[in-house]
């Protein structure tokens, strides 16, 4: 696996650089650690001259090679690269000419919605990335640095092939980590009609609707945890709420998750698009570090579904 780290100087954009440890450490292959010098005029440090551009240049090797030198990999082949141009274009550019796996991005949190929402370069890169991605949001540059390992791995799935699929490479990243996973299945209440919604017939019709789904989520989980190796700590929860996405941010606050990891698309994905909704949403207002795996859309779709070796990621030995 091929992970890229798109680094600008900045201890945020440094945060991402523990992801990258802990997962090139779990799948094997190598980092890219990415610095793009500007030259779009509107773009903070951009270059102004071809002296200003070698100058920069030079600056950009040696931040590299300082990170370089600092970031234990255990043997596995980190290399640096230093681009000129839009930073957003570049990084995209570098992930398709260089076949990269897995994009891990800190965000400043400076969308235009708010804190919290995703925006700006990140969430250009996001719209426009074919790789799998890890947003890393910005909480405390300084106590994400010292953190060397996960220790709960959070994977929320529908019942879809790829979310279990996904559901099995965070396993891989939780058994190389020494973490907990937590596989989350939320059902969704339904919506009564007005004014049929304080019929007792309609709520009966609706409660029975939702235990059928809720029987059927754990049965569906149960199923997934005997795939997952028997030594693996593995805690299931079925959760019934009106909105999907709002449950699993505030459950990952709750249980203070370090990594959330799911597939790009589940059963609400609509062929031309590159995320689903409960994924995009959470994407957006994402405030703890979220893994999105792309994956072949036709092996989803398929009766098989997604295996461990779909969409070039290799699930690490868990014997």
């Amino acid at each position: 696996m091929q992970i890229l780290i798109p680094l600008d100087g900045s201890r945020v954009a440094e945060s991402a650089l523990v992801h990258g440890r802990a997962l090139v450490q779990a799948f094997g292959g190598g980092c890219v650690l990415l610095r793009v010098v500007p030259t779009d005029p509107v773009q903070p440090g951009a270059v102004t001259s071809l002296l200003d551009w070698q100058l920069r240049r030079r600056q950009a090797e040696r931040y590299l090679s300082e990170v370089c030198s600092h970031f234990d990999t255990t043997g596995h082949e980190v290399v640096t690269a230093v681009e000129e141009g839009r930073v957003d274009e570049e990084i995209l550019r570098y992930a398709g000419n260089h076949g990269i796996d897995l994009v891990i991005l800190a965000d400043s949190g400076g969308g235009a919605s708010g804190p919290g929402c995703l925006g700006g370069t990140a969430g250009k890169i996001i719209a426009g990335l074919d790789a799998s991605v890890l947003l890393v949001p910005q909480r405390d540059p300084q106590a994400a640095a010292e953190t060397s390992t996960y220790q709960t791995v959070l994977a929320p799935v529908d019942g879809s092939p790829g979310s279990g699929w996904a559901a099995r490479v965070a396993a891989g990243i939780a058994m190389a980590s020494g973490a907990n996973l937590l596989l989350v299945r939320v059902v969704r209440a339904p919506e009564l009609p007005r004014p049929a919604g304080y019929s007792r017939e309609t709520r009966r019709l609706a409660e029975r609707l939702t235990q059928t789904a809720r029987v059927a989520a754990g049965h569906w989980l149960r199923l997934l945890r005997s795939q997952l190796p028997p030594q693996l700590p593995v805690e299931t929860q079925v959760i019934v709420a009106p909105s999907v996405d709002r449950v699993i941010r505030e459950l990952s606050e709750v249980r203070r998750v370090d990594l959330m990891v799911l597939s790009a698309h589940g059963f609400d994905h609509e062929m031309d698009c590159r995320y689903g909704s409960v994924t995009e949403r959470l994407l957006m207002h994402a405030t703890r570090p979220i893994l999105i795996l792309q994956h072949d859309t036709a092996a989803a779709a398929g009766e098989t579904g997604p295996t461990e070796e779909s969409g070039r990621w290799r699930m690490p030995s868990m014997a």
